[in-house]
């Protein structure tokens, strides 16, 4: 009872997803907070990259905005990287 005690939640499972380079994989989330900040921002977007688990986060105004943020962040992969996102 004492290992069980100390050990409240299972094991992850062992993740299938395999990547060999920069952006052949990324995650994303997005989520809004109830305080507006001072410029008026009250989304967030965070993406990462399964490689080198480099993160990026985008602060935006509305929620209709995850779109356009998301594809100016695949305009910067593609010139500042010069890759192409393979997979979200």
């Amino acid at each position: 009872t004492c290992q069980l005690g100390h050990q409240p939640r299972l094991v992850f499972p062992h993740s299938s997803s395999f990547t060999t380079a920069p952006f052949q994989h990324i995650h994303y989330d997005s989520w809004t907070t109830l305080v507006v900040s001072f410029f008026g921002f009250q989304y967030y977007l965070i993406i990462l990259d399964g490689y080198s688990h480099f993160s990026w986060s985008f602060p935006h105004r509305n929620k209709s905005d995850t779109s356009v943020v998301l594809r100016h962040f695949f305009n910067y992969v593609l010139t500042q990287f010069h890759a192409h996102i393979k997979s979200m």
